[in-house]
């Protein structure tokens, strides 16, 4: 399973409700792994300046196997072409990690 994240990253809310809800995505990938042996790995794009490196790090190496963090400068002028890369490169990891996995 890979999931793909758009997000900036920034937590409007609660700084330990975000802690938790880490910890139990990490918690239930990590079941899901060993109980049902359904192997995860998370892809992030981090959209803006202000997004949040740490947050999408930490989720790019929450599943079983290492996803990858990919910044995209919402600020330069070919964002829709940077966008697609940076997508096309998630989609392109996540199949070959799929395929080495069969």
């Amino acid at each position: 399973m890979s999931i793909i994240f758009l997000t900036d990253g920034n937590d409007n809310k609660n700084d330990k409700k975000m802690f938790k809800q880490k910890q139990e995505l990490r918690e239930a990938l990590f079941n899901a792994d060993l109980e049902k042996n359904i192997v995860s790995s998370i892809y992030c794009l981090g959209l803006s300046k202000f997004h949040d490196a740490d947050l999408l790090n930490f989720l790019a190496q929450a599943g079983s196997l290492t996803g990858n963090f990919i910044y995209v400068d919402t600020d330069d002028p070919n964002i829709q072409k940077l966008l697609k890369v940076a997508l096309f490169e998630c989609l392109n990891i996540a199949i070959q990690s799929t395929d080495s996995k069969d």
